[in-house]
Parts: C-alpha cells; structure tokens; sequence
C-alpha cells in the first residue's frame, strides 16, 4: 500500500459526524496545520514538533479536504484516488513547466548572446556550409549548445536532428521539454543564424526577435 493509499484509506474511515465531514469544518483543520507549520518555522524553540513533521500534518489534511470537497461535489468514495492522482500529475506537470520554462529561456537566450558576441557567422567557404563547430573558433547557435564532451566532428553537415541527444545530454533541462517543439525551436534557431549574412548581427537579431515559440529576450535592435 502505498504513502497516499494509506492516507486516503484514514480519511475514508474517520468516524462520519455531519458537523464535521464537511468542506469548511476541515478546511479549518488545514488552517490550524498551517499556523502550527508556520510556529514551527518561525519560533520552533516553543514547539514539541519539527516544521516537517508540521509541514506533513498540513499534507494529510489537504488531502482529507480535498475528499471532503470530492464528496461535496457528488464524487464517490471510490472514484477519489484515480482523481486525486490525475490531478497532481496536472498541477506538477503546470508547475514543472513554470520552473523548466525559465529554465529553457536562459540556455536559449545564452546561446543568442553568444553568437552575437562573436559577431559573424559559424560558415565554412570550403564546405560551402554552416559548421556546428569552425576550425576558427567560432559556433553556431545550436554549436553553442553543445559541450565539449558531447561534441562530435562526424555532427559537421548533419541536421538539428541528427544532434538532438548530444543538446539535451549538454542541456539535460531541455530533456523535459516536448521533443517536437524543442526540434522545432532549435531549426528556427539554427535558421536565423544560417540564413544571416551580409549584416549578420542585425540579421540574425531579427530573425530571433520573430521567434516566437518561447518568450526569447527581446534584442534592441537600435543598439545594434
């Protein structure tokens, strides 16, 4: 049985008094847990009992509210855990995203700022293409985001696709977003710098200030 099995199997077979199996009666409870947490954080010399002990009273009784309103809304005792579960993965994946997002702008918005400070484009005259990585020194976007460990010269002429592992085995925070839309990302990334020439600062900032898949750092043109 697992930790959440066990707590919802002592909600379910708390003694039932009309008074007090109701929403706004533990909802009360949870309050109480919460200002006892919040004692033991702040004058912890005056409680026989540790934040974290505190911190899982506040977690038991969550979960007994959340029953109590399951109930009050027409759900069946039964029917709790499967949308209790469903919907913590939904509330973890939206915090998740909120964390990683930021997360995934500063490696993008890096990367930029790096082509930009190199100031000219990863090109090979001789491949007569862009290189991941120029014997000069120089990177495209996506060679920016590749480390020195995960980079292989046989990558030279491959596609974004073809070195997506070796960006997330570098990047490994970019392994929780969707593959599709990092891909995606990625090609108009590397696009904006292929495809940027004759001013290339100016036009591969552009190009990126059009992408709008991600809320990239916008770039000041005007100081460009």
């Amino acid at each position: 049985m697992s930790v959440f099995e066990r707590v919802i199997e002592t909600s379910a077979n708390k003694p039932y008094n009309s008074a007090r199996n109701t929403p706004q009666w533990v909802l009360g409870k949870v309050m109480e847990e919460v200002g006892e947490c919040s004692k033991a954080i702040n004058m912890p010399e005056r409680c026989d009992e540790s934040a974290f002990n505190e911190a899982i009273d506040v977690i038991i009784s969550s979960i007994d509210l959340a029953r109590e309103i399951h109930l009050d809304e027409g759900g069946t005792s039964g029917s709790f855990e499967d949308r209790l579960e469903e919907t913590i993965k939904l509330k973890n994946d939206k915090w998740r995203k909120v964390i990683f997002e930021k997360r995934w702008e500063e490696i993008f918005n890096n990367a930029i700022q790096k082509v930009i400070e190199q100031g000219k484009q990863s090109y090979c005259s001789e491949a007569i293409e862009c290189l991941y990585r120029h014997p000069d020194g120089l990177k495209c976007i996506v060679g920016h985001m590749i480390n020195d460990d995960h980079y292989k010269p046989e990558y030279e002429g491959l596609s974004v696709g073809d070195v997506y592992e070796a960006v997330i085995k570098s990047k490994p925070d970019l392994k929780f977003m969707e593959r599709g839309r990092l891909l995606e990302i990625l090609r108009k990334l590397q696009d904006a710098h292929d495809n940027s020439s004759v001013d290339f600062v100016k036009e591969f900032s552009k190009k990126v200030n059009e992408i709008d898949l991600i809320n990239l750092k916008k770039i000041d043109l005007s100081e460009l």
